[in-house]
């Protein structure tokens, strides 16, 4: 059984405000002989720094999925994805805290 997949993702752009929709596209090769599903998670992560010790928080702020793509088929995904209005933004130059998003993409496959 393969589970060889080819796949390249495209942003429009590489920073996104609060309420900004995200388009992101790609070209997929499923070689697979199995369904797989394009999915996304943004994830928040927050780091605390005092004195000489650190805490590291990650919350999943949605999860979202695509429509699923047949064995043996290519095609090419356009999702959206909308921020949403009510997360912190990000904070990069801050000597106690800092606040990062990041959008993870994976490909589903039910075996």
């Amino acid at each position: 059984m393969s589970l060889c997949t080819e796949h390249l993702w495209h942003l429009t752009l590489c920073c996104f405000s609060l309420g900004e929709t995200m388009v992101i596209a790609a070209k997929v090769d499923n070689s697979s002989s199995k369904d797989m599903t394009p999915k996304f998670t943004l994830i928040q992560d927050v780091l605390y720094l005092a004195n000489s010790s650190t805490k590291h928080k990650s919350n999943v702020i949605f999860r979202m999925a695509g429509k699923g793509i047949k064995p043996q088929t290519q095609e090419e995904l356009k999702c959206e994805v909308k921020i949403p209005c009510d997360q912190k933004p990000t904070i990069q130059n801050c000597d106690i805290i800092k606040v990062e998003y990041h959008l993870k993409s994976y490909f589903h496959l039910i075996l």
